[in-house]
């Protein structure tokens, strides 16, 4: 099946210079890390927070970013001047003519898989950005090849909209004085990406989220609710997705809940441990979404449930994460103890 390809919208392009500023600001002693990227904040807050060049060597390295090819003329006008102009409308300007490429399956095997789609696009987009990818594989270390080939490397993973690196790390790898000194080996770092150690890893999340950013409730939730009192969903089997109005605390609510039977991990984890392991995941993941959850599990089945379908979303997309690690669920688990 063909790429998909639309134009991006202004909100997206706004997400992936939050998604760039959080990974790479760290690493750069010339940005600010604790700067937040708004759409209101000034042309100049932005370059600073990211430690961006001005205006004319800006814009060309934006064309090639975004694979456009708009004049200098059209880049000052949102540019310049820089302490007025806002972040904003640079977004809607390149959202005016840049577009998302959406991956589609390929066949392999006999059997159509998008993973295999995901990261054939990915590899000829970064050759196209000069990177050499003849011996990429699915295998390859991804830290190893972000280290290599910094900024395209990161612009394609980013231009996809998703967000499935948690944090960007330096460590040396080459240990000793010699290679402590020797700044000409680009070997010399990795780059540590958490969860994401190898191409496969890097495909397989991104497969994950990005069926989670198209999955979508009804349009006529509203109406099935008032009919049946409740929907269901089992796109994300094991887990299976209920909708219904509650009362909760005296106070009317609709419930957003993700349910799944413990799966056998080899470990004997119920469903409240399942429960306990999911917040300890959370609090190192993504700490704001703690207490917008709440549980009603037991020992057969997990239970989580929000009244706030954003969040439940963002839940929904953590849950189907951690279910794919398995590794990580009984270090988890050894925390419990």
């Amino acid at each position: 099946m063909p790429n998909k390809r639309r134009k991006y919208t202004a909100a997206e392009i706004l997400s992936i210079f939050r998604i760039q500023h959080r990974l790479a600001a760290p690493l750069d002693p010339e940005a600010d890390p604790t700067a937040v990227i708004r759409a209101d904040m000034s042309v100049r807050e932005w370059r600073w927070a990211m430690d961006l060049l001005p205006w004319r060597k800006l814009y060309p390295y934006l064309n090639a970013e975004f694979r456009i090819d708009l004049p200098a003329t059209e880049w000052k006008a949102v540019l310049e001047p820089a302490r007025w102009k806002k972040l904003w409308d640079v977004c809607c300007l390149i959202a005016r003519h840049a577009t998302l490429e959406i991956p589609g399956p390929v066949k392999l095997l006999g059997r159509e898989c998008l993973s295999a789609g995901t990261f054939r696009t990915l590899k000829r987009n970064l050759q196209v950005k000069g990177v050499d990818v003849s011996r990429l594989r699915p295998s390859s270390k991804f830290g190893l090849y972000l280290a290599r080939h910094y900024a395209p490397v990161l612009e394609e993973v980013t231009l996809t909209g998703l967000d499935p690196i948690d944090r960007i790390v330096q460590t040396r790898r080459k240990k000793g004085f010699w290679h402590a000194i020797n700044i000409f080996d680009p070997d010399r770092y990795e780059l540590s990406t958490g969860d994401v150690v190898t191409f496969r890893d890097l495909v397989g999340k991104m497969v994950r989220m990005s069926a989670i950013q198209n999955w979508a409730l009804p349009a006529d939730l509203e109406s099935i609710l008032e009919m049946e009192g409740y929907w269901e969903d089992d796109t994300f089997a094991p887990i299976r997705i209920t909708v219904e109005a509650i009362e909760y605390q005296g106070k009317d609510l609709i419930s957003y809940q993700a349910e799944f039977a413990p799966p056998d991990t080899g470990a004997e984890i119920d469903g409240d441990d399942w429960e306990a392991i999911f917040y300890l995941y959370l609090q190192e993941t993504e700490p704001a979404l703690v207490n917008g959850i709440r549980g009603d599990s037991e020992s057969e089945t997990c239970v989580l449930w929000t009244s706030d379908a954003d969040v439940f979303r963002k839940m929904l997309a953590r849950l189907v994460e951690l279910l794919a690690k398995p590794e990580e669920v009984k270090r988890l688990r050894g925390r419990l103890d």
